[in-house]
């Protein structure tokens, strides 16, 4: 039995130990994730440091007698967090990835995710139950424990260093690659033809989803025959964020219709401040880049016949430039030209 309790302390700290470092690793993927996975807008930053922080303490208090049992009613605690948001995204329907390993592991959120933490959860309600009067054993037994749990948790940080340093190393060899295909199809595109979609060009088509899950596509947008100016955003654009209010006020032109990135809870935080609508959600930047708009903020008009009526304004500076020459009367942006 204290063999047996041992291995299952040991397994769960590995597998603590191992969620936080990955993390730590990739802290931009794992603050996405909170945010899919329904956290307030305001704590996916403290979060994303908090929540590696609290694994690798549970991880550590895990492998000592002493707080074994309190670490083991910490993880079950955690882990049934986890357990009841991934219930949530499922009844709702959604499935992000999960980044519960950061840089080792990724997939969309599952029954399988959820039957994983449920056996987790019952493993630490093992260790918390029968590890609870374990706290008076002897110097030598804890000592032999710290040995043993110091090489399980040594060999699976030189294990995950090693991955991660072969990781890095397939990525560099990814980006050279792709630093060569875009030179060659740069030197392609300018001998066969123009890298940017010209005015007069058929706009490319697109259907996403509104904060309310309705599909809305290009041809709606343009159905009341004023056009449309499509809005490229990120609810953590820092340089957007000035253009906001220009868009809520704008009272000509044609229609704005914001195209963002991110989950429906940040989504729905900046659009309540501004009263902005559309906002319309591509999962990572499929529609950007069918129009060229390779950075945030970016816009375009296309006009009532869904051709593209304008080049692709890319930073606050030509956004609010297009702003101004898109609606005929423009004063009401001169205001914010100093902000943005």
């Amino acid at each position: 039995m204290e063999f047996v309790l041992l291995l299952v302390r040991l397994a769960l700290a590995a597998v603590f130990a191992v969620a936080a470092l990955g993390k730590f690793a990739d802290r931009a993927a794992s603050r996405d994730a909170l945010e899919r996975f329904g956290v307030p807008l305001a704590l996916v930053g403290p979060m994303t440091l908090a929540l590696p922080v609290s694994e690798m303490v549970v991880a550590g208090s895990l492998v000592v007698v002493a707080s074994a049992a309190w670490a083991a009613v910490a993880a079950a605690a955690l882990l049934a967090a986890f357990c009841v948001a991934i219930v949530r995204l499922l009844a709702r329907g959604e499935a992000p990835d999960c980044h519960c390993f950061g840089t080792l592991s990724s997939a969309p959120v599952g029954r399988g995710t959820l039957a994983r933490n449920l056996v987790l959860v019952g493993l630490a309600a093992f260790v918390a139950v029968a590890g609870w009067n374990r706290a008076g054993e002897s110097v030598s037994t804890l000592a032999a424990d710290l040995g043993v749990a110091a090489i399980v948790l040594g060999a699976a940080m030189v294990l995950h260093a090693a991955f991660s340093l072969q990781l890095f190393r397939q990525n560099g060899r990814l980006l050279d690659r792709i630093e060569a295909l875009e030179a060659n199809a740069g030197q392609r595109l300018g001998e066969a033809s123009s890298p940017v979609l010209n005015r007069g060009m058929p706009a490319p088509s697109f259907a996403l989803p509104d904060l309310d899950g309705r599909i809305v596509r290009l041809e709606d947008l343009l159905a009341e025959g004023s056009g449309a100016l499509l809005f490229f955003t990120d609810p953590r654009c820092g340089h957007c964020d000035p253009l906001l209010p220009v868009l809520a006020a704008r009272r000509d032109g044609p229609p704005v219709a914001v195209i963002s990135r991110g989950s429906v809870q940040a989504n729905r935080a900046k659009a309540g401040v501004h009263g902005l609508t559309p906002i319309l959600l591509q999962d990572d930047f499929e529609v950007a880049g069918a129009y060229r708009a390779h950075g945030m903020p970016g816009a375009v008009l296309v006009d009532q016949a869904g051709r593209i009526a304008s080049g692709v304004a890319a930073g606050a500076d030509d956004v609010l430039a297009l702003l101004r020459t898109s609606a005929p009367s423009a004063l009401h942006l001169a205001h914010v030209e100093g902000a943005a």
